[in-house]
């Protein structure tokens, strides 16, 4: 009964407008058609609540006689009040003696307050006091929730899973030996660190964020669910490496990753989350912080340090500290249930057509033999370039996520030879019509698809406003999964949407983290993941803007990635001088040849 209430829309108030509101006859008249209950039931709540106490005014208990004429007629034949004054509820049966004994009617309340007594016993009793209706956001059958409480007790919550969420479940069970999508960053801390408190401040995080506890399963149900616990305990592991030379600390701690890497996680075994606390010096230490990504996305490092940095500092000082409630995850998961799919699927429908296939670079190598591991290379842009493309970006009103897509897009245009390309990239996936979503802890961020034409007479400019235009446009549809939006596409299902990917990873720290304000301060933060993209661009927004290629090397020779990576730097360097030129003009060029080809261009810099 739980559950039909709740996905009656709006509390049912929709069914009187139209009856008597709506002024249409033929709705009138085929409401007025339908078969009339026989009987009411009205629970009027805790009235006892809504005055307040007081010695002059209170609810009377004396009767305040008939509130309808008894000449009139009744629509239900047994009309039932219910109402809770001062801690005991009241329940009226009224009926007509033309109708129902007395005896009939006295019987029918015995076992209705009967009933409730059992229905009340049953919530209290520990363990199966669940049903289906208490988890809104997960499509359960009864025995298919009492299974899951009886593996998880005590439940904390049960959702469904986010589009990427959906995604990275898929490719983690896929390949579990790859140990896709598990998440590895080192922070180097400097400061008076109290071990004991450090680990309390962890636990007490992440138990105050259900999406940090949760457990994926699949088994025997319609669709994956998150079941979120409540409480988790986070493995915890403490080395002195104190002893050891600088170069012996980083050997160790490149050991350490690889077999942290190699221990994976069990997706269906809360928490996906495990630590450790390497002491490299008297005021010194690494901080190694492993997850799987279905837990979190970037953008919440820095809150969650944040509360953790703070936590740890009264802890250590033996005082109280009180964080503002978290926005709960599923807020966000409740709104995706709530968009509209028929504008999404004609909005991709028509952004995808004519695709039949991924973009290729067309460098690609056979991959035979055995699979290796992913190789990563990267380059800092220069300060002064750095520099200049956030000059450019401010004077033009263009982000420099549209700057680095734009040069992605041109080279993927000049190797492979098309002029209507397809590449990945991420969104944040962060409504904000959704209240303090920037200030929530989950995945929100989303992988789309990117369909860039590159047409040659066009200049640089109009075309980089034209991609942050389209940008914004697929803002109101970044929340479907790629196995959707595929599903809409023209390419076949045994074939990737994509295979180059890019993210622009713009998740500043905060101040006080840096600056030590909490006794605490980040030296350095370094990122290890993997993903299932055989060519990933990874873009950290630093001070000098760093570019990481990471890639299969079965699949793409390493000289090859070095020449994208150079190209990709010298295309950067001569786009603040570039604006005005036609896409045609713009060559691939190495980095020797940037000042001549700006010299025969003759922009006017002004």
């Amino acid at each position: 009964m739980k559950a039909q209430r709740q996905h009656i829309p709006n509390r049912g108030i929709g069914y009187g407008i139209l009856r008597y509101l709506s002024g249409n006859p033929e709705i009138v008249t085929a409401l007025e058609a339908l078969p009339s209950p026989e009987v009411s039931f009205n629970y009027l709540g805790q009235y006892d609540r809504l005055l307040p106490q007081s010695d002059t005014f209170r609810l009377a208990k004396e009767s305040r006689g008939a509130e309808r004429s008894l000449r009139g007629t009744r629509t239900q034949a047994i009309a039932i009040e219910a109402i809770v004054l001062d801690g005991q509820l009241h329940v009226r049966w009224t009926y007509s003696e033309n109708l129902h004994r007395r005896s009939t009617i006295e019987t029918l309340a015995e076992n209705f307050i009967a009933t409730l007594k059992e229905l009340i016993a049953q919530c209290l009793a520990p363990g199966d006091s669940y049903t289906p209706a208490d988890f809104p956001l997960a499509s359960l059958t009864p025995q298919q929730l009492a299974s899951l409480n009886q593996t998880f007790a005590p439940l904390a919550d049960i959702y469904c899973l986010s589009p990427l969420q959906q995604g990275l479940l898929f490719h983690s069970r896929y390949a579990p030996e790859s140990r896709l999508y598990c998440q590895q960053k080192v922070f180097t801390l400097q400061g008076t660190l109290d071990k004991t408190a450090f680990k309390q401040a962890w636990h007490a995080v992440v138990n105050r964020h259900h999406s940090l506890k949760a457990a994926f399963v699949w088994e025997n149900l319609d669709e994956p669910l998150q079941v979120i616990r409540e409480t988790v305990d986070i493995p915890f592991e403490e080395q002195d490496w104190q002893n050891l030379s600088l170069e012996e600390q980083e050997l160790k701690l490149h050991d350490y990753l690889k077999a942290d890497l190699e221990r994976g996680f069990s997706l269906s075994e809360a928490p996906l989350m495990r630590m450790a606390l390497l002491a490299i010096a008297s005021d010194r230490y690494q901080f190694v912080w492993s997850h799987h990504h279905l837990l979190l996305d970037g953008w919440c490092n820095s809150p969650l340090l944040d509360e953790v940095f703070k936590l740890h500092q009264a802890y250590r000082r033996d005082r109280a500290l009180s964080l503002p409630d978290p926005v709960p995850y599923r807020h966000y998961l409740a709104w995706l249930q709530q968009q509209d799919r028929t504008k999404a699927k004609a909005f991709w429908q028509q952004t995808l057509s004519g695709i039949d296939a991924p973009t290729r670079w067309g460098i690609e190598q056979d991959s035979f033999g055995e699979a290796r591991n992913p190789v990563c290379q990267q380059l800092s842009l220069a300060p002064e370039t750095a520099t200049a493309l956030r000059s450019l970006a401010r004077t033009h009103g263009l982000t420099l996520n549209i700057l680095i897509q734009g040069a992605l897009a041109l080279l993927l245009s000049r190797y492979s030879g098309r002029e209507d390309i397809l590449f990945g990239a991420t969104v944040s996936g962060r409504p904000a019509e959704l209240p303090g979503v920037e200030s929530a802890i989950g995945v929100f961020i989303n992988t789309l698809p990117v369909r860039v034409r590159i047409p040659g007479d066009i200049s640089l400019l109009s075309w980089l406003k034209q991609l942050q235009q389209q940008q914004t446009q697929r803002w109101d549809y970044q929340y479907n999964s790629l196995s959707e939006i595929q599903g809409w596409s023209d390419i076949p299902r045994h074939l990737p949407l994509f295979e180059i990917f890019i993210a622009f990873e713009n998740y500043p720290i905060e101040t006080s983290l840096l600056s030590g304000n909490c006794g605490l301060k980040i030296l350095n933060v370094r990122s290890f993941s993997r993903t299932n993209y055989p060519f990933s661009v990874t873009v950290e927004l630093t001070p000098d803007l760093s570019i990481a290629i990471t890639y299969e090397p079965q699949k793409y020779e390493a000289i090859a990635i070095e020449r994208i990576l150079e190209q990709f730097q010298a295309l950067l360097e001569v786009f603040p001088a570039s604006m005005k030129v036609l896409l045609s003009q713009i060559d691939l060029i190495e980095r020797t040849e940037i000042q001549e080809l700006v010299d025969s261009f003759n922009v006017d810099l002004e």
